[in-house]
């Protein structure tokens, strides 16, 4: 079980994400393949929360604004091929993404 912490707060480090669609019952808008509706860029973007609402809108029409942009902080989008890659690096024992491996050397400062 986890404690209620007072006080705690979330500190997001890095100011770039992915926005998902995120329906009232909690889902995400995707297809049946495992593929979000997404855009990334600056956290809380309102021009992308803007894409995203018509976007969301035109998959499911008036239905979609029961719903709402999620953002995902430090995130990135990737393609089919690099989610292959990164499956045979973490089933290699890799870290999975590179991209990511980068990143945790340079907060080691290595």
């Amino acid at each position: 079980m986890g404690r209620n912490l007072k006080n705690a707060q979330v500190v997001v480090e890095d100011d770039f994400g992915v926005c998902v669609w995120q329906m009232p019952d909690g889902a995400f808008l995707g297809d049946d393949e495992g593929r979000f509706l997404s855009l990334q860029g600056a956290l809380y973007d309102p021009l992308i929360e803007i894409k995203m609402r018509k976007a969301a809108k035109y998959y499911l029409g008036e239905e979609a604004e029961l719903g709402g942009p999620f953002w995902l902080p430090g995130s990135r989008q990737v393609t089919d091929n690099e989610a292959e890659d990164q499956m045979d690096r973490l089933l290699e024992g890799k870290i999975p993404d590179v991209a990511d491996q980068a990143s945790q050397l340079e907060k080691k400062n290595i």
